[in-house]
């Protein structure tokens, strides 16, 4: 996805713990289910600072027996009930701000990811939270016009 990501202006970074990892599966689901997550990663980026690209974090780190690789970025808001109801993995579910500044998709990413991830053991985690820690009233709509932080995480048993 390097071209994606160049082609729009989004930086990635990688923070990787985990060398040399290795999990079982099929390499073509989990090369689908990573591709998934970082395609979302990037597409739905905003710009931090002014002459700066917007980037995106990849890392990944062992914890008890998992591999867990996170897609981190600063942008678009996801709600605290669209994760906690399950909306986000729901097949062509497109969250509520998802389609700002004409952003297209389909719905199907984190649902595929998610199967994939369960497919091999593993599991999927949205976490999403405003930039800004002194921002917390998700009934004020105002913060979901601010950014987000989000993360998602694909864990996976360690091979």
């Amino acid at each position: 996805l390097v071209d994606y990501s160049e082609g729009s202006g989004v930086e990635i970074r990688r923070n990787i713990e985990a060398e040399e990892a290795e999990v079982f599966g099929q390499e073509r689901e989990l090369v689908r289910a990573f591709a998934n997550l970082l395609h979302n990663a990037v597409k739905y980026s905003w710009r931090r600072v002014r002459g700066e690209a917007p980037w995106v974090t990849v890392s990944s780190r062992r914890q008890g027996g998992l591999i867990r690789v996170s897609f981190e970025n600063w942008g678009v808001p996801i709600s605290p009930d669209e994760i906690e109801n399950g909306l986000v993995f729901r097949l062509g579910y497109r969250g509520k701000w998802s389609r700002d500044r004409g952003r297209l998709g389909t719905g199907i990413g984190l649902t595929d990811a998610l199967e994939v991830a369960r497919k091999h053991g593993g599991d999927l985690e949205v976490k999403s939270r405003p930039a800004r820690g002194d921002q917390t009233d998700v009934d004020d709509q105002d913060l979901f016009e601010q950014p987000f932080v989000t993360t998602v995480t694909i864990a996976l048993p360690e091979a």
